[in-house]
């Protein structure tokens, strides 16, 4: 049964709410303003009782139920493996949040004290007004009743009891929505108070609702009250007055702490109550916050009346205090993951800290008392023996550690802990000289010097009991910077000297040197400091060697975690490349890792003991993640390739057996106390053989085993670790076999889209191996090709063949990389969950480098396909990330002939969505707003690529069919595409966009005029000369504005100005790291020259050097930019070519270029004549020669010269013998181009032109005999293909282009002094073709003595043979070809030459003006010389 409904899909719960959002994000953050659709359709009774589920579930209309199921139906393509039930379940949880992230979007554009937006007045006006009107419709209390009542359990058992929970995926995402739509509620209210301040009522409302908060398990709070505790506390910020702006005044009387007593009083009375709440910390630090806000309004004017309220300020914190509001501040507000991630959390809490600090200070030096107090009865209780006492309170303990660890993380850059330091000393001089730290200084404010006295007087006769906190405070905050005798204050003080003094040296290039006055110094002062400064230092460095005393540490009994942390010291040593040379030497003499047996030990020692018999029965393992930190550090820094040298076989072997056969190879079969610990010890050594990898490039000498003399022994040396590590991995290894087997259980792990311990670095170690095998797969080929070449008796196998499951035997681990790139790329997509593009990169990287290896396709289609459920998520997740795979992901048939493949709408009669859809939605995702499309803005890069894979689906035979169909009857492609808009603009991304569209078009038009559909190829031609800015003067076809938008201009990088390094040795570098990428396009690889460069300035020794680096890195960058800057240009010119070459395959499409040839030929002859004059121009005003004469030409390179040769030569190869009018243009061009390089007083014989034969044989070459060379070089190079043209057209044809092409034979022959061309035209027979036409000529030359000639061409096709025949006269090997061919009895049968003409009956026909010759004249003046030439010839 079905009944008749109108839908009307504009009333949806979630289309109308959707573009809410999209409206409001697009108004508010990309400053980009926006200035239903009805329908009828029949409804299957399914969907009716599926509508009164969902209607019952949501509490919602039949109707408005229904709607959202027909939309979750619209969207269930994109969702593969849900029912569209499920699907509206997603698109209503998507709508609320869409209303929720609205509201926040609007809140935050208000007009307020604490940041602004930088809106225009005119919107924030408005969204002030909206919801303002908001406010005072209680949206306060409605946020917090949701806030309440939306809770994921809860809504989880409702759904359950509907079943409308499907899948692990689905049940995160539904939660992910639940759990952003309240966030984004809290984040609304958050956002209110940090720029308005809340009425009476809703302030206590929040209260209220706080009053009842809990932790989570951990001890933090979540997310949602976090943000609504910082709401409570901006409402209690007076801080923003002490800034002094402008509207200071108009804040003060918007502030309802200072107009309104009722609110004071309410807000008072609450946090005074005496009753607990839930959470005493969190009532702790209200009241602090209420007490320091008391005491800040107690020191304004306005604050004398509200003594009353002000004089609690006291209690409130001695309340605070009990409730130990230090402790909760560090675990329940800085716990909770989300602190770090708002800024203005972090402002607010270092507001509270430090007006604690500032304001109180009475209560600071009371909480030191009772610390030192505590401190002698805890010394009194150990010296008794007895325990201390139980009522002893840490209240200073716990500020510190908050300090330390607030202070310790800045992910915003803000540098907050810089207002605990201040100068000692106030100076009153603003210039550099008797600046300590050579920077200027003023007075700092009064709250700066309170901070730094309080991180000073804490460290003063410090007890026991605080050295630990105090030092976690320092730690955190860095406040070492705070005292005048610390470390940072005198390196700081040193690098300031450097960096201004440097600038005094002298030029080395100047050729005059002479002192001049120092403009910066140092006076006596400060140089009396300085020298004892260094004093110190070189006693502290004498007596104490921290590497050598770590070291010494190592080697004894000590906890394995304090040896951890011993090793993470030397780690951050040997970040410095010239420390990290020396640790590796130290590492091997401690033999921290025993790499030398002793003769005679039994059992071996060192870290490897001590991972195998302490950590693992403690089942911990600090010491064995800080050994894989140090190795990490110093492979990053430096590997030497002599480690060892002397005491055992040189080389990094040990250390990587270790690491792979004691940490990698049993770690998961290992115990761990905490479970994330096995995670952090897989991914610490993975990065290190990813580093080791990552830097290798297999060379011949690795596949010889070279031999060195040890202790009298020959022993063979260890081959380098990456050489290592790709055997194993081309291998059926076992350190494969974990790669695998790893990269499956991270699928298995987070395809339960649940949290676990370890999580974060389970994925980096997944990525780690993701790296690992696509750097193999990378380097495989020629690892493989150079172990070849060297016969070396090493067994390895391709990854292909090599790749089995280790627990199935089959190859599905291809299909386990795959699902891992679907787990993490749909996260990269999607609007829920963490995302981790890198991962996503690798796997398709990997997937493209196995889909490469021949014979694999169906393979892989098959491991794709051998399980449904994995095809299907597969399928949908690579959809999602647009690998470059091939028909069965892009929706064609694979089980059938592609060609016969009917693509269709997602969801149209069972069609899955594939990777073109995918495509299809990216490009027009935005296209119909006023903003244009998203993807060419966000992504412009990935929207060519898009565009590439549509044109190449166009071109290929077997998916040409279905996918131009689909494009122009499914989706009218080209005509809504965002790339056919115009202006055009001339980025290289939009350029490259823009070509493989054209190209696209090309394609479509010939494809409808060829089937004859005239509507779509009169539609489409239309779309090209339409006129996209018309105007009553002038009309701007489209195809001209692409035209337009190619700048034919280009910017070059200047030349590199080195200092240090040699230009010509640089450029070298830059050639050898320059790699012809995926494109075709020659680019250096910037990544390869930085690690070379890097190389070469960590190799350099000596004081001189160390002392150099930064200028050395600095002149390394400004090389990286310039490199950067010329890979933009090739970018660029490559990008306008290619759009240049595809409007033309648009514009001379295979049906146009016969009409257009001609045309162009025409303007290239003209074209040429105008160079050849110019040149000749030139020559003649003696600037055309250089003076050695060995450049070439002025005004153009000899080597576009050649191009235009070239361009030239082809032009006439590529045009057929029915262009008659076409090659006579190219035969004129050819001859006006050959004309450049012939000198004009070159003689036309070898007669001695003034000059000794001796002289012009030992002559320098010149420039017009150098280009003559080169032409006929690049003339040869088109061999016999050329000759056979150009002969028969001078043999056959009209007579234009019989003249043109003789003249052409002729000027060849001229330059040809290996005479090829004479063979091949003696060879070929077309010499003998010319004399024996002489003859077919003979009567034609006859009538042109007649009293009424004909026209002379016949006169000028002789003269033009005549031309030729006697060229090649000129040669004796020619001569002897002629009268072989009969030349003399030819000209003898000739009977125009026994012809007297009547002279006075053609005197009547002469031209007075001369121009026109007339035919006695014109022949006798032929005959005679040609007739000449040849008899003396």
């Amino acid at each position: 049964m079905a009944a008749q409904m109108a839908v009307n899909s504009g009333a949806s719960l979630w289309g109308p709410l959707k573009e809410l959002w999209e409206t409001v994000e697009g108004a508010i953050w990309r400053r980009q303003p926006e200035s239903g659709q009805q329908g009828s359709r029949l409804v299957p009774e399914q969907l009716l009782t599926e509508a009164l589920i969902v209607s019952d579930m949501f509490d919602m209309g039949e109707l408005a139920a229904l709607e959202l199921l027909l939309a979750g139906e619209h969207q269930q393509p994109h969702f593969p493996g849900l029912t569209r039930g499920l699907v509206a379940v997603l698109l209503y949880w998507d709508g609320k949040l869409c209303v929720a992230n609205s509201l926040r979007s609007l809140i935050q554009s208000r007009q307020g004290k604490t940041f602004t937006l930088e809106l225009s007045g005119e919107l924030v006006a408005l969204t002030t007004r909206f919801t303002d009107e908001l406010m005072s419709q209680g949206l306060t209390k409605r946020i917090l009743s949701l806030v309440s009542e939306v809770n994921v359990t809860r809504e989880f058992e409702r759904l359950q009891k509907q079943r409308g929970l499907g899948n692990e995926k689905h049940r995160k995402e539904v939660s992910d929505l639940i759990k952003e739509s309240r966030q984004a509620l809290a984040d609304s209210l958050f956002s209110w108070t940090c720029q308005s301040s809340l009425a009476k009522d809703d302030t206590l409302a929040l209260i209220g609702h706080l009053e009842t908060v809990t932790v989570e398990a951990d001890g933090a709070l979540d997310s949602v009250n976090l943000a609504l505790v910082m709401a409570l506390l901006y409402c209690l910020d007076v801080s923003f007055l002490e800034q002094g702006t402008e509207d200071r005044e108009d804040l003060l009387q918007a502030l309802p702490l200072l107009t309104e007593r009722e609110y004071m009083f309410a807000v008072h009375s609450r946090l005074m109550d005496g009753q607990t709440w839930k959470l005493p910390g969190l009532q702790a630090v209200c009241r602090l916050a209420w007490a320091l806000a008391l005491r800040a309004l107690s020191q304004l004017p306005q604050g004398s009346s509200l003594v009353e309220f002000t004089e609690a300020d006291e209690t409130l914190a001695d309340l605070a205090l009990r409730g130990d509001v230090f402790l909760f501040l560090k675990e329940g507000m800085l716990g909770c993951e989300g602190f770090t991630q708002e800024e203005f959390y972090i402002r607010r809490l270092h507001t509270l800290i430090t007006d604690f600090l500032a304001l109180m200070p009475i209560k600071v030096k009371q909480l030191r008392n009772r610390a030192d107090e505590d401190a002698r009865l805890v010394h009194m209780s150990l010296q008794m023996g007895s325990e201390p006492p139980l009522s002893l309170r840490k209240d200073l303990d716990h500020l510190m550690f908050l300090i330390g660890e607030f202070y310790s993380k800045d992910p915003f850059g803000l540098e907050l802990g810089l207002e605990f330091w201040c100068p000692t000393e106030s100076l009153h001089h603003t210039n550099l000289q008797g600046s300590y730290l050579g920077i200027a200084l003023q007075r700092p404010p009064h709250k700066q010097v309170v901070l730094s006295k309080f991180v000073r007087q804490m460290g003063d006769l410090l007890p026991s009991t605080l050295y630990i906190p105090y030092l976690r405070m320092l730690k955190g905050d860095n406040m070492q910077v705070g005292s005048p005798v610390s470390w940072e204050h005198f390196f700081h003080s040193l690098m300031l000297y450097h960096e201004n003094l440097r600038r005094d040296m002298p030029n080395p290039d100047v050729a005059t040197h002479y002192r001049q006055p120092p403009t910066r110094g140092i006076t006596q002062r400060e140089m009396d400091g300085l020298t004892s400064f260094l004093g110190l230092l070189n006693t502290i460095i004498t007596w104490w060697t921290p590497v050598v005393v770590v070291l010494g540490l190592l080697q004894c009994s000590v906890p394995p975690v304090l040896k951890g942390e011993l090793l993470r010291c030397l780690a951050a040593f040997g970040k410095s490349p010239e420390i990290a040379a020396s640790l590796w030497q130290s590492l091997e003499y401690t033999q921290i890792l025993q790499t030398v047996r002793v003769p005679g030990q039994r059992q071996a020692a060192g870290i490897e003991v001590e991972l195998n018999e302490i950590e693992s029965s403690c089942e911990e393992y600090p010491l064995t993640r800080a050994f894989c930190q140090l190795i990490s550090t110093l492979v990053e820094s430096s590997l030497p390739v002599n480690l060892g040298a002397g005491l055992r076989a040189p080389g990094f072997g040990p250390y990587l057996t270790f690491l792979r056969d004691a940490v990698f190879l049993p770690f998961p079969t290992r115990a761990y106390r905490h479970a994330a610990e096995k995670w952090e010890v897989a991914d610490a050594v993975l990065e290190v053989f990813h580093k080791l990898l990552r830097d290798y490039e297999p060379q011949p000498a690795d596949f010889v085993q070279e031999i060195v003399e040890l202790h009298g022994e020959q022993v063979p040396a260890h081959k380098p670790p990456g050489h290592n590590i790709m055997f194993h991995l081309l291998n059926d290894s076992p350190t494969l076999a974990l790669c695998l087997s790893l990269l499956g259980e991270g699928v298995r792990q987070l395809g339960t889209y649940a949290p676990f311990p370890g999580k974060k670095h389970l994925e980096s170690a997944v990525l780690h191996c993701l790296g690992l095998l696509e750097l193999a797969l990378q380097k495989e080929v020629v690892f493989m090709d150079l172990l070849r070449e060297s016969q070396a008796s090493l067994l390895v196998s391709r990854w292909s063949s090599s790749s089995r499951g280790p627990q199935t035997r089959r190859a599905d681990h291809i299909v386990n990389i795959a699902r891992w790139g679907y787990a993490l790329c749909h996260a990269v997509i999607s609007t829920h969950g963490s995302s981790n593009p890198e991962a996503a990169f690798q796997s398709a990287k990997i997937l493209r480098h196995v889909a490469r290896y021949p014979n694999i396709q169906t393979r892989l289609v098959g491991d794709f396909t051998h399980d449904q459920g994995v095809s299907d998520k597969t399928h949908g997740g690579l959809c999602g990330i647009l690998p470059t795979w091939r028909y069965n992901l892009l929706g064609y048939e694979v089980k059938k002939p592609v060609s016969s493949t009917n693509l269709q709408d997602p969801g149209v009669l069972g069609c899955p969505r594939s990777c073109l859809h995918a495509i299809l939605s990216l490009l027009q995702r935005g296209s119909e707003k006023r903003s244009g499309p998203v993807l060419s803005q966000q992504a412009p890069h990935l929207a060519e690529l898009c565009y590439q894979v549509i044109y190449q689906l166009c071109t290929c035979s077997d998916t040409s069919g279905p996918t131009m169909r689909y494009l122009r009857t499914g989706q009218d492609f080209l005509f809504l595409s965002p790339a056919s808009t115009c202006p055009f603009p001339c980025q290289i991304a939009a350029l490259s966009q823009m070509s493989w569209l054209m190209k696209t078009a090309a394609i479509e038009l010939r494809v409808t005029s060829l089937n004859r559909q005239r509507s779509h190829t009169q539609r489409l031609v239309s779309l090209l000369l339409d006129d996209p800015a018309p105007s009553q003067h002038t009309v701007r076809r489209k195809l001209l504005c692409v035209l337009d938008a190619i700048e034919f201009s280009q910017d070059i990088p200047d030349l590199l100005q080195l200092d240090f390094f040699e230009r010509a040795q640089i450029e070298q570098v830059i050639t050898n790291c320059e790699h012809v990428n995926e494109q075709g396009h020659t680019v250096c690889n910037v990544k390869l020259l930085h690690r070379v460069l890097v190389a070469e300035v960590n190799a350099l020794q000596g004081m001189a050097a160390i002392g150099q680096r930064p200028l050395l890195m600095e002149e390394v960058n400004s090389i990286l930019q310039q490199v950067v800057e010329r890979n933009q240009v090739r970018r660029s010119l490559n990008a306008k070519r290619h759009a240049l070459q595809s409007w033309r395959s648009l514009v001379l499409s295979e049906d146009t270029a016969g009409e257009l040839m001609p045309m162009v030929a025409g303007a290239v002859f003209t074209l040429t004549a105008q160079l050849s004059q110019s040149i000749l121009s030139e020559q003649q005003q003696g600037v055309g020669l250089d003076g050695d004469g060995s450049s070439g030409f002025a005004s153009i390179a000899n080597s576009a010269l050649h191009l235009i040769l070239r361009k030239l030569l082809d032009f006439i190869l590529c045009t057929g013998g029915g262009f008659q009018r076409l090659r006579a243009h190219l035969y004129g061009s050819l001859l006006y181009y050959l004309q450049i390089a012939q000198k004009p007083e070159e003689p036309d014989t070898l007669q001695s032109a003034g000059k000794s034969m001796w002289e012009r044989l030992t002559a320098p070459e010149d420039s017009f005999s150098k280009l003559q060379r080169e032409n006929l070089s690049i003339i040869e190079s088109y061999g016999t293909a050329l000759m056979e043209v150009v002969c028969r057209d001078a043999c056959d044809g009209h007579e234009i282009g019989r003249m043109l092409a003789l003249a052409v034979l002729d000027r060849i022959l001229s330059i040809d002094r290996q005479s090829q061309w004479l063979v091949y035209l003696c060879n070929s027979g077309y010499l003998r073709v010319l004399v024996e036409s002489l003859r077919q000529d003979d009567g034609a030359l006859q009538g042109l003595l007649t009293p009424q000639p004909p026209l002379l061409k016949p006169l000028y096709i002789y003269e033009s043979k005549m031309a030729l025949l006697t060229r090649v006269a000129k040669t004796s090997e020619g001569a002897v070809e002629l009268l072989r061919c009969g030349l003399v009895a030819q000209l003898m049968e000739c009977q125009v030459f026994d012809m007297v003409p009547d002279s006075d009956s053609h005197r009547v026909m002469r031209d007075p003006s001369g121009f026109i010759p007339s035919p006695w004249t014109a022949t006798d003046r032929s005959f005679c010389l040609h007739a000449g030439s040849s008899k003396s010839s």
